[in-house]
């Protein structure tokens, strides 16, 4: 995943690396990040063969609350995608403060409020369609957040995603009971997923630029 050997990433090191399994291809790579970072090895270095370039870190601040404190300030002139991902990094890491269990991240996520939630949810939607269509999605995530998911993107009104997101999970449960592989009927899904005139990135960072009251500190 990093690009190098684990033994090669690992030499000169004495903890026992403990890969994480958590059913969420992105959230394991956070996870083993920042395992690795703890252990003292340079991630990004070793990624990039360089730590000159290191992108801008998401904020570590966290509200009592539990979700991220963010700035009116970080976020001037960042276009909605960007703002998006920008919330969406800052989410995770949050959820993910000092433990590597998708259990207690999970749990975590669901006692955010909707406005909060809907930044995972969504982002993480769109995630998953791009690297493997809606049956990545929902095979990921194994039924966890599917109902969240749902809601959010009607709360979100991201209709013509909902509409797409419902036609796939009715598709994906009716397929995989009987059969395992894949379920073309939802490939034509993917297709008009993709066609659409704004992501759900776009759609998300619009909504927290049109309501930063409930997301952002001055």
């Amino acid at each position: 995943m990093f690009g190098q050997p684990a033994d090669t990433l690992m030499k000169g090191k004495s903890k026992r690396l403990t890969v994480p399994n958590t059913g969420s291809p992105v959230l394991d790579a956070w996870a083993l990040a920042f395992q690795l970072e703890r252990d003292g090895l340079d991630v990004w270095g070793a990624l990039h063969g360089n730590t000159d370039k290191r992108p801008v870190e998401p904020p570590t601040r966290i509200s009592s609350e539990g979700v991220p404190i963010i700035s009116r300030e970080e976020i001037q002139g960042m276009a909605p995608k960007r703002v998006a991902e920008y919330f969406y990094d800052s989410l995770l890491c949050a959820v993910m403060r000092g433990t590597v269990e998708w259990k207690q991240s999970s749990e975590r996520l669901h006692e955010l409020p909707q406005h909060w939630r809907l930044i995972y949810t969504v982002c993480w939607l769109q995630t998953e369609v791009d690297n493997g269509g809606h049956e990545q999605f929902f095979d990921n995530g194994r039924g966890e957040f599917d109902d969240e998911t749902e809601v959010d993107l009607s709360f979100l009104g991201a209709n013509n995603f909902l509409e797409l997101y419902l036609a796939a999970r009715k598709l994906f449960y009716n397929y995989t009971v009987v059969k395992k592989e894949r379920c073309p009927e939802v490939e034509p899904l993917d297709d008009a997923f993709y066609k659409q005139t704004k992501s759900p990135y776009v759609l998300v960072g619009e909504y927290v630029l049109s309501h930063l009251a409930d997301y952002c500190v001055d």
